[in-house]
């Protein structure tokens, strides 16, 4: 039995003609995409070839390769486990500390009063201040001889005496760690503000009718209609926070004994201080790869529940 041979022509006149594709569009993002390439690929791709390497700063030596030795130096040496641990802590705590007052600014911005553009006005005021000019006013309020932290703490308790805020190891990272959620957490209220007021105002108005309480209509109709906005801005706060250097090294330079060095610190003082540039490169490259696992989860959670993101 023989199978009769459609023409070409005649098959293309049933499916259709193929569709066009329409290169403008790639077109128009490829210098974009060339820029980022650029400024984002390349240095990244540098850093963990630097990583694999026993980086040369003398004239005319060369790099020699190292393979990962690198890594298990890095993996077995204390002080990095101390960053590790430090990093771990501090992100933790800034980005709770952040979301939680964020949270708490956002609700009390939502509610209709009078002066209330004022206070949104003031709640960002940190956000948009230069970094370094922050922490050079924290650190003259923290400051154990003249510091205006101090002298409130004496009116509270007299007998207390100066506090070393930064020159004390257990008070250090609590130091630092306040002036960075005073940094971040106008982000949060903006951004949960922004969500508030999304939610329909109809949603309330039925709990209200059916008799649930300000604690009943937070847990099933705040807290929910604010998903969305909640794992954007977990995930922005933990990588703002993880990356962190200027705060800390302006208030600490990660010390005293180590007790403020980060990951981000201590990357850059190996590489500027000590002049170790594929150990830093090594432990920049573990600092990417755990960004990098955020931003999976991320995008695992909206893959998941794409509706809500």
């Amino acid at each position: 039995m023989t199978v009769a041979r459609v023409p070409v022509a005649a098959r293309r006149r049933v499916i259709g003609p193929l569709p066009r594709i329409d290169w403008l569009p790639t077109l128009l993002v490829l210098p974009a995409l060339l820029v980022l390439a650029v400024v984002l690929l390349y240095p990244i791709v540098v850093g963990i070839r630097l990583s694999l390497f026993d980086v040369a700063f003398v004239a005319g030596d060369s790099d020699r390769f190292v393979g990962l030795d690198n890594y298990a130096r890095m993996l077995r040496n204390g002080q990095f486990w101390q960053a590790f641990r430090v990093t771990v802590i501090y992100t933790t705590v800034v980005v709770t500390a952040s979301f939680l007052i964020g949270l708490g600014t956002a609700l009390l911005l939502n509610v209709r009063f009078r002066g209330r553009a004022v206070l949104r006005t003031i709640a960002i005021i940190p956000w948009p201040i230069p970094e370094v000019v922050a922490v050079m006013i924290w650190a003259w309020m923290f400051s154990a001889d003249f510091g205006v932290i101090n002298y409130f703490v004496s009116l509270v308790a007299p007998g207390v005496g100066k506090i070393a805020w930064l020159s004390d190891p257990s008070l250090a990272l609590p130091a630092v760690s306040m002036v960075t959620i005073w940094k971040q957490f106008p982000l949060a209220t903006v951004m949960i503000l922004a969500g508030l007021q999304h939610i329909p105002l109809d949603h309330y108005e039925a709990a209200a009718v059916d008799g649930a309480n300000a604690r009943q209509r937070f847990r099933y109709i705040t807290w929910p209609g604010l998903r969305h906005v909640n794992l954007v801005l977990v995930l922005l706060l933990v990588l703002y926070t993880f990356k962190r250097v200027t705060i800390i090294f302006v208030m600490t330079g990660g010390g005293p004994g180590r007790a403020t060095e980060t990951l981000p610190i201590q990357t850059y003082l190996q590489s500027f201080q000590f002049f170790d540039m594929g150990y830093a490169s090594a432990i920049g490259a573990l600092m990417l790869t755990v960004a990098m696992s955020f931003t999976l989860v991320y995008l695992a959670l909206t893959r998941r529940d794409p509706e809500q993101v």
